[in-house]
């Protein structure tokens, strides 16, 4: 049978495995999450509040890629612009 890891997530999109952990972004308010793949606490490495004050508008992350230091992700953007690619640690 299934077993959920992470519940509660807002349009989950993308997801994708170090070996370790997981991780994947919610398209609607531009968070990347991570967790260990055999479950846990869930961290928030970067959302979209995080960028806006510099011009910046994320909410509709679609997808992602890992390496051994890095998350990547696109981002759509707002009505308001601000799309782009961005990466963030994944410490």
């Amino acid at each position: 049978a299934p077993t959920a890891l992470a519940s509660a997530e807002t349009y989950p999109w993308d997801i994708k495995c170090d070996g370790a952990d997981l991780y994947w972004v919610n398209s609607s308010n531009g968070t990347v999450r991570k967790m260990k793949k055999t479950g846990g606490t869930v961290t928030t490495l970067a959302q979209g509040q995080d960028l806006i004050g510099a011009g910046w508008y994320l909410g509709s992350s679609k997808y992602l890629a890992v390496d051994a230091n890095y998350v990547y992700w696109t981002d759509l953007g707002t009505q308001y612009g601000g799309g782009g690619v961005f990466r963030v640690s994944k410490n």
